[in-house]
């Protein structure tokens, strides 16, 4: 790494220079230390919501009869928030970390990474929260996809509702 490299990473991340065989042109990738992956330019994800504001919203879809009310549904909001609240991007971290918010009552469903973690390597999963919106799921993984995205959305929802107040 030269001198300039050096220079050009405060920003926590680092660079990979990639060359295919038989190209002298180098690619740059910028993994920020959040995990999140970008080509070319670092960029940041601020999350605009308190743990707070997360465990208010989680805490007001979460239950019988509300959009959160399965354990496998938690991966939603694993990907929402890892997308949009900076958590880790690792399920079983991001999961760790909702399960000490400071909810102010007792949840009925607790984030448990053992519930989720055989679907974590499924394709929404990988293609992340921001792609879900065109994402086409296959058999194997329809009925969970759809079950994560609307609660992702009703997360959604209930953090912009609560930003607004």
């Amino acid at each position: 790494m030269n001198n300039n490299d050096q220079n050009s990473n405060q920003g926590g991340g680092f660079h990979v220079h990639v060359n295919s065989p038989g190209n002298n042109i180098a690619q740059q990738m910028t993994i920020t230390i959040n995990g999140n992956v970008y080509n070319g330019q670092a960029q940041e994800v601020q999350c605009q919501y308190t743990d707070e504001q997360v465990a208010d919203a989680i805490s007001s879809i979460c239950g019988k009869g509300k959009p959160l009310d399965e354990y496998q549904k938690w991966l939603g909001v694993c990907c929402y928030v890892s997308a949009h609240c900076d958590y880790p991007i690792d399920i079983d971290a991001c999961c760790q970390r909702l399960a000490v918010l400071p909810y102010k009552e007792p949840l009925e469903y607790m984030p448990q990474y053992k519930s989720i973690r055989v679907y974590a390597t499924y394709n929404f999963v990988k293609v992340g929260y921001d792609s879900w919106k065109t994402f086409k799921a296959n058999d194997q993984e329809r009925n969970l996809f759809v079950k994560c995205y609307d609660t992702a959305l009703a997360l959604d929802k209930a953090l912009n509702k609560r930003s607004t107040e």
